[in-house]
């Protein structure tokens, strides 16, 4: 006998046949990578590394103009995902690109005022 084939629908976003928990467990990872960036921001204080930084090596002057820098700070933060993530320049790039909860740990010191 000769099983019909199952057109998948785009109405239905788990296919049949699919594990019911990798969802869970893709939650959980996600849940995980968050509790590390969290514990992070507990531990280190990114301010005063950053700070540190800009006294060992200060920037050009931009007055001239040109694109500004990124600040120091959301540089340090990146410099510890690649460490923590065993990440060389251009998948930490790829990573902070197509992650949510990468954009937002650094992102959010942005919209800090000061």
């Amino acid at each position: 006998m000769i099983t019909p084939r199952i057109k998948p629908s785009s109405l239905w976003c788990h296919q049949p046949g699919a594990d019911l928990f990798v969802q869970d467990q893709r939650q959980a990872k996600l849940g995980g990578f968050i509790a590390n960036l969290a514990a992070m921001d507990e531990l280190i204080d990114f301010a005063a590394i950053a700070a540190r930084v800009d006294t060992a090596c200060p920037r050009a002057d931009r007055s001239k103009g040109g694109r500004p820098p990124y600040p120091t700070e959301v540089m340090v933060r990146l410099l510890f995902i690649q460490s923590l993530y065993n990440l060389s320049d251009e998948d930490c790039e790829c990573q902070v690109l197509d992650r949510m909860s990468f954009q937002q740990w650094p992102r959010s010191l942005l919209n800090r005022p000061g």
